[in-house]
């Protein structure tokens, strides 16, 4: 089954793809707007592959937690695919991801530069999954290699996220785990930082 998977809640977009039982990548560095070259992206993965949108069956999408405006992107870019396609759709946390490969500890996410995403995960399973302060994280800890400037100095790193997200893809399709594409929802951990600058004026205004 030929299947294109689209990350775009990190600082580092992933555009990942396996037609025809061979792998493809793309990626967009922080400084390239997600919102405007995904579908470029997408375009020349395509290309790369000689195939059209029509010739993939599967579409993954990473829901979150990341950006709230990246986790908008790349959904809104799947659904709008979606509709009026007979596509398979496979929707899955960067938590479910990793899981396997944590037996336990913390896995943390970049957020903002005081706090971290985090999934709390014993004997592979997600038991909790918040917005924590960055001192509030305890070993052992773990987190993407692509964003260990981030972290302590101490983090265990995992690598080839692009390979974990393809195996966890490929589980999911050989197990006939897909999602309905109406009911995929964004998976955010934290409000946008306009509603936590907005809650913040009125905790302001309340103790005045």
């Amino acid at each position: 089954m030929n299947y294109l998977i689209i990350d775009t809640t990190k600082k580092i977009a992933h555009i990942l793809a396996k037609i025809n039982k061979l792998p493809y990548k793309i990626m967009l560095g922080e400084n390239e707007k997600h919102s405007e070259n995904l579908l470029p992206a997408i375009d020349e993965i395509l290309a790369q592959a000689n195939v059209s949108l029509q010739d993939v069956d599967c579409l993954a999408v990473v829901t979150g937690p990341g950006s709230f405006t990246g986790i908008r992107v790349g959904l809104s870019t799947v659904k709008a695919f979606c509709f009026g396609q007979n596509k398979k759709v496979v929707a899955f946390s960067m938590f479910d991801v990793v899981k396997d490969n944590i037996e336990t500890g913390m896995m943390l996410l970049s957020s903002t530069h005081s706090t971290y995403y985090m999934g709390k995960i014993d004997q592979h399973k997600v038991v909790e999954a918040k917005v924590i302060q960055k001192q509030e994280a305890s070993f052992p800890y773990y987190a993407l290699e692509e964003e260990k400037q981030d972290m302590p100095s101490d983090v265990i790193l995992i690598h080839h996220i692009d390979d974990l997200m393809m195996q966890y893809v490929e589980k999911r399709i050989k197990n006939k785990e897909f999602d309905s594409i109406i009911e995929v929802e964004p998976y955010y951990l934290q409000l946008s930082q306009a509603e936590r600058e907005w809650n913040k004026k009125q905790d302001d205004k309340s103790s005045q």
